[in-house]
């Protein structure tokens, strides 16, 4: 993610909330900041999705994140993912966690970890992280709302021709 798509990634993050969490732009540019991997969908130069990632030294203070640190080890916490309700079953989404993963991998992170909304309810995002293989290691009240938390090995690219 580039810097000059920080204000529309942040725009499309506003729409998503109770999905995400609601976010000044300051707060959202430091989240990007922090970081350590950061992908935009484009779509005519105009971000159409975003995914950010956070590895177990980030300064964040999410309980969400900081619940992860505590159980896991060589991981990446996918802070939020959103995709514009127009571009979804596209596999924006999904393309943004390969993205995530390989990411991942080349960090030296062995789990991709993220939380689902389940109070408010978020069936869709349940499914679409159930389809990619993620199983849930337990759940968590914060700031409201009730979470599952979700974790994906990361998978080991083979060499060619083993």
């Amino acid at each position: 993610m580039q810097r000059a798509d920080h204000r529309l990634a942040w725009e499309l993050n506003q729409r998503e909330v109770p999905h995400v969490s609601s976010e000044t732009l300051r707060a959202f540019r430091r989240l990007c900041g922090i970081s350590a991997s950061s992908w935009t969908a484009l779509e005519a130069g105009q971000p159409i999705g975003f995914l950010l990632g956070m590895t177990p030294s980030a300064a964040y203070d999410s309980p969400n994140f900081l619940w992860f640190r505590e159980r896991c080890a060589e991981f990446l916490y996918i802070d939020r993912l959103a995709v514009d309700a127009a571009y979804r079953r596209r596999g924006i989404g999904t393309g943004l966690y390969d993205q995530a993963e390989a990411s991942a991998r080349a960090l030296g992170c062995k789990l991709l970890c993220c939380e689902v909304n389940l109070r408010p309810p978020n069936p869709d995002s349940l499914e679409f992280h159930q389809r990619l293989g993620f199983e849930k290691r337990g759940e968590q009240e914060a700031k409201g709302k009730r979470v599952a938390m979700l974790v994906k090995r990361c998978a080991r690219l083979e060499p060619i021709g083993a």
